[in-house]
């Protein structure tokens, strides 16, 4: 039996990541340590392991946090109906780390969750409670936090451009209606905004004629399939030529405009290595390979 571990501690209480030497990062520092000072004098927090062993804390009132004693397992109750159409799902104000957890339990290893936290306390528990480190480098996990949520989205696209928006909303019950009915009309037309900004880009690289050779492009998921591992051996054995890899596993190169920049249309002289099977719809429309996959996949249902 599992036995609470209680300590006092403070929020994120390692340094501020190093930044930029300027006037704004200093104010940021200053900020940030502020900050954190008066949540551990107004509002501590005692750190526990939950009933489900998942790392939780005990609020000033001493209650659960998020009046749950089972966040990760409650989460995946929630949850369990999830099921991720595209590749990115947006998560809306999650009340507790766990359920952020069972949420990246319940989707497959290409799909990735962009989660909405307008809560900066909330979002600095969350943090503290589960370590995303491994979802984030893979991809998997995005964030757009903060009273200034919205702009974040619009910065994160626009330096993510491989990363498509997200095709659906995850909500819970543990999250209030009123704050879902808030945050789902100014996130759809964050999306929309940058749905029409790639558009545009992307119809500007269909009518440009490239006067020179493209680089060969491969096309190969990176994730081990136990049968149907050409991929992965295809990017390995040309990787130390000078090609360009793109790997649909990778939820940060499946949006179309990245896909459509990396094979563009009308590239004289330059040649582009597909792997066979599924994939081959990742070819641009006017490709011949995608027309012969396409030929071939009728003929083997006739």
């Amino acid at each position: 039996m599992l036995r609470p571990i209680r300590r006092d501690v403070t929020l994120l209480d390692h340094d501020l990541p190093s930044l930029q030497t300027s006037a704004a990062a200093a104010e940021a520092r200053h900020n940030y340590k502020s900050n954190l000072a008066a949540l551990a004098a107004h509002q501590p927090w005692v750190a526990t392991y939950a009933r489900d062993g998942f790392l939780t804390a005990y609020d000033p009132a001493g209650h659960w946090w998020g009046d749950c004693s089972l966040p990760k397992r409650a989460g995946l109750a929630m949850l369990k109906q999830l099921d991720l159409r595209g590749v990115v799902g947006c998560f809306l104000a999650p009340t507790h780390a766990g359920q952020i957890a069972a949420a990246l339990e319940k989707i497959e290893q290409h799909q990735a969750i962009l989660v909405i936290q307008p809560d900066d306390q909330e979002m600095a528990f969350s943090l503290a409670c589960c370590d995303f480190s491994g979802e984030i480098e893979r991809h998997r996990l995005w964030f757009a936090t903060g009273a200034n949520w919205a702009q974040m989205i619009a910065a994160l696209f626009e330096a993510r451009r491989g990363l498509p928006t997200p095709g659906q909303f995850i909500r819970i019950s543990a999250t209030s209606d009123d704050l879902v009915n808030q945050l789902i009309p100014e996130a759809e037309k964050a999306f929309s905004d940058v749905n029409t900004a790639r558009g545009k880009m992307l119809d500007g690289i269909s009518s440009t004629t490239r006067t020179k050779p493209s680089r060969r492009i491969v096309v190969a998921p990176s994730h081990f399939r136990l049968w149907d591992d050409a991929g992965a051996a295809l990017a390995g054995a040309l990787a130390a030529d000078d090609v360009i890899h793109l790997d649909p596993d990778d939820p940060a190169q499946a949006s179309a405009h990245y896909r459509g920049k990396s094979v563009p249309r009308g590239s004289p002289g330059g040649r582009t290595v597909f792997y066979s099977g599924d994939l081959m719809d990742h070819a641009p429309p006017d490709s011949r390979l995608r027309s012969k996959a396409r030929a071939r996949r009728a003929a083997a249902r006739r």
